[in-house]
């Protein structure tokens, strides 16, 4: 009996990890990402709508709800962003910023931003204070143009921005989490995004 009661605990517990996971999403206007692990301990794979991965096509995706439809002949599953516990490498979330800001050649965060702004940011800092939620369970990142009232809103950090890059932020990237949203500056250089969250030692008009 406990032979058997130990090898049922052992098959539930490798069916578990075979589950596959959504972990993290990113969507433009003309693009959508998702990072699905096919178990527990696999590296992510930043996917697209009609990929598959463990014999799984990835076939809808509601953004209203953050659900990922998977199908495998008869079989159908939904997997849920917000219900992630799983957090992203540092180096899969760069893999999937590259791709959807068209920047192909990063390397590391740093690589992410605009060139001018480059020099005045360590890499350490970026994921843990510029971008704290980046690496949270099932983060979903969207590129958006910024609204009118957006725009006047913010129209304080645009200014500063405008008169450090000369180029005027016309989007913002936005991380969404289970807890919490935040929103960062992205300029667009020919094909690419370039990221530009602040203009460190320089004051924002009152």
């Amino acid at each position: 009996m406990r032979v058997l009661f130990a090898s049922l605990i052992l098959c539930i517990a490798t069916r578990a990890a075979a589950e596959i996971q959504f972990v993290g999403a990113m969507v433009t206007s003309n693009q959508k990402l998702f990072a699905l692990r096919a178990s527990d301990g696999a590296a992510s794979r930043w996917l697209s709508i009609g990929d598959s991965i463990d014999g799984f096509a990835i076939t809808d995706y509601d953004p209203k709800s953050d659900t990922l439809t998977l199908q495998k002949g008869t079989e159908s599953r939904a997997l849920k962003l917000p219900e992630s516990r799983v957090r992203m490498a540092k180096d899969e979330m760069i893999a999937g910023l590259k791709k959807v800001l068209n920047l192909p050649d990063a390397q590391q965060m740093r690589d992410l931003l605009h060139p001018k702004l480059q020099p005045l940011f360590k890499e350490e800092d970026l994921d843990i204070r510029h971008f704290p939620d980046l690496l949270a369970p099932g983060v979903k990142l969207e590129v958006l143009p910024l609204s009118a009232e957006e725009q006047k809103g913010l129209e304080a950090g645009l200014s500063v921005i405008e008169k450090f890059l000369d180029v005027r932020p016309t989007h913002g990237v936005w991380i969404i989490t289970a807890k919490s949203a935040s929103m960062s500056f992205v300029v667009q250089i020919g094909g690419g995004w370039f990221l530009a969250p602040s203009v460190p030692g320089m004051t924002v008009p009152e």
